[in-house]
C-alpha cells in the first residue's frame, strides 16, 4: 500500500512538474514574441523617420538649388538684356560713354555672379547641416535599438534563470508543491 501511495505521489509530482514546465515554456514563447514585435515596430518606426528626414532634406536642397539657379538665370538674362540695350546706345554715343557703359555692365554681372555663388554656398551649407542632423538622429535611433536589444537579452536571461530555478526546485526531492507554488507566485510578482 505504501509503495502504491508513493508511486501515486511520484506520478502526481511528475504531472505537476510537467504542468509547470509547459506553463513556463508558453509564457516564455509569449514574452519573446511580444518583445520581438515591439523591437521590430521600433526599428520600423525609426527607419521610417530616418527616411522621411532624408527625403525632406533632399527636397529642400533640390528646391533651394532650383531657386538659386532660376534666380541666377533670370539675373543673367536681365543683365544680358540690359547689356544689349546699353551696347546699342553706346554704339550711338561717343567712345567715352561706351567705356563707362561696359564697365557698368561688368559690375552688374559680377554682382549677379557673386549673389548666385552666395546663394548656392548657403544652400550647400544648409544641406550639410541637414545631413549632419540626420546622421546624429541615425546614431540616436541606433542607440535606442541597441538598448532594446540589450533589454531583450537581459529579460530572456532573467526568464531562463527563473525557469531553471523552478525546474531545479521541482526536481529536488525535499521541495514540496507549496514551496514551488509560493516561489512561482513571488517571481511572477517581481517580473510584473
Amino acid at each position: 500500500m505504501t509503495v502504491l501511495y508513493a508511486t501515486a505521489m511520484l506520478a502526481l509530482a511528475m504531472q505537476l512538474h510537467d504542468q509547470y514546465v509547459d506553463k513556463g515554456k508558453a509564457q516564455k514563447a509569449q514574452l519573446v514574441a511580444e518583445g520581438e514585435t515591439t523591437r521590430q515596430n521600433l526599428i520600423n518606426e525609426g527607419q521610417q523617420k530616418l527616411n522621411d528626414s532624408i527625403a525632406e532634406g533632399d527636397a529642400y536642397v533640390k528646391k533651394t538649388r532650383s531657386e538659386a539657379d532660376q534666380y541666377s538665370k533670370t539675373t543673367r538674362e536681365a543683365a544680358d538684356q540690359y547689356s544689349q540695350r546699353v551696347r546699342t546706345a553706346a554704339d550711338q554715343e561717343t567712345g567715352k560713354q561706351r567705356s563707362e557703359t561696359e564697365k557698368y555692365v561688368a559690375e552688374i554681372r559680377t554682382d549677379a555672379q557673386n549673389y548666385a555663388k552666395k546663394t548656392r554656398s548657403e544652400a550647400d551649407q544648409y544641406s550639410k547641416a541637414v545631413k549632419s542632423k540626420l546622421f546624429e538622429d541615425t546614431k540616436v535611433i541606433e542607440g535606442n535599438i541597441a538598448s532594446l536589444k540589450k533589454f531583450e537579452s537581459e529579460y530572456r536571461s532573467r526568464l531562463k534563470d527563473f525557469l531553471s530555478q523552478l525546474m531545479s526546485q521541482v526536481s529536488q526531492p525535499d521541495s514540496t508543491y507549496d514551496d514551488s507554488a509560493k516561489m512561482a507566485d513571488e517571481h511572477a510578482g517581481r517580473t510584473l
